[in-house]
C-alpha cells in the first residue's frame, strides 16, 4: 500500500544559520542587474588583460551588432 502522508520541509533559514558574508534574498534578486562582463573582468587581476578584452570585446560586440 502507497503511502500518502505529505512530509513538509522546514523553512530555509531554520536549516542553517546564515555566514556574515552570504547575500540577503533582496541582493541576490539584484544580481541580475549585474552584466556578466562585469562579473567576468572582476576576475582578471592584470590590468593590462583586462583592457585588452575589454576592447576586444567591445569590438566584437559592435562587429556582431550586440549594443
Amino acid at each position: 500500500m502507497r503511502d500518502t502522508r505529505v512530509m513538509t520541509m522546514p523553512a530555509p533559514n531554520a536549516l542553517a544559520p546564515r555566514a556574515r558574508n552570504t547575500l540577503t534574498p533582496a541582493q541576490f534578486e539584484t544580481l541580475a542587474d549585474v552584466p556578466p562582463e562585469n562579473e567576468w573582468f572582476a576576475n582578471l587581476t592584470n590590468a593590462n588583460t583586462r583592457r585588452a578584452y575589454r576592447k576586444d570585446i567591445k569590438d566584437f560586440m559592435a562587429f556582431a551588432g550586440l549594443r
